[in-house]
């Protein structure tokens, strides 16, 4: 899987795959709450640990809004 996902890290350890879990989750917009379940986290950890993953989210919520107001 390693060489067909072209990662260019030789081992991947079982930390980094719940870090992979996770971003995947919460780009996918799954709910905080239900990452903070899978992980055994509360939702302010998983805010606190992943927060950066939502870079593009709050982008994308700048630029709609700036649309809207838009004259």
């Amino acid at each position: 899987m390693i060489k067909k996902a072209k990662v260019k890290r030789k081992r991947i350890t079982p930390h980094g795959l719940r870090h992979t879990h996770a971003t995947i989750l919460l780009n996918q917009k799954t709910s905080v709450i239900t990452v903070a379940k899978r992980l055994g986290n509360t939702p302010e950890e998983v805010y606190k640990t992943y927060g950066h993953s939502d870079d593009q989210a709050d982008k994308k919520a700048a630029t709609v809004f700036s649309s809207m107001i838009s004259i």
